[in-house]
């Protein structure tokens, strides 16, 4: 006879490793810090890529105005004013990596421990003949 209780409780934990199993499961391999320090990490280098990115495209739309003013201007009063908003888009962008990591590690890990409650009690159910709340 079918348990309608273990039913519902496997389909939930099938929609769940379905939805977002795969990247609950994987968190469960850190600890908390060591993913968030590598969350960061990555955002910082993406980041990096992006300000370089963002600077090239700024020289090209202002090349004329660059060319023009390259002699007269302090080449190394440039540099750190440039150097100045990469650190200050850095710290920003950094601090945002480091929230947003820290929200989605705690609510992952959250529901892999809803999760790997759900599993505790479809072993249960299984151990023990009859209803599945009886433990």
């Amino acid at each position: 006879m079918i348990n309608a209780e273990r039913t519902r409780l496997m389909a939930r934990l099938a929609a769940f490793e379905e939805r977002e199993g795969r990247d609950a499961l994987a968190i469960a391999e850190y600890y908390r810090r060591d993913y968030i320090g590598a969350q960061v990490l990555m955002g910082l280098v993406c980041g990096t890529i992006a300000f370089v990115i963002a600077l090239v495209l700024y020289v090209f739309y202002y090349m004329e105005d660059l060319m023009q003013a390259i002699f007269t201007m302090d080449l190394m009063l440039f540099a750190r004013d440039i150097l100045l908003v990469y650190l200050g888009f850095d710290i920003v962008y950094g601090i945002i990596c480091y929230l947003y990591a820290t929200y989605q590690y705690d609510r992952k890990r959250r529901r892999l421990k809803g999760y790997l409650g759900d599993m505790k009690e479809l072993y249960h159910s299984y151990k023990t003949p009859g209803d599945s709340k009886k433990r």
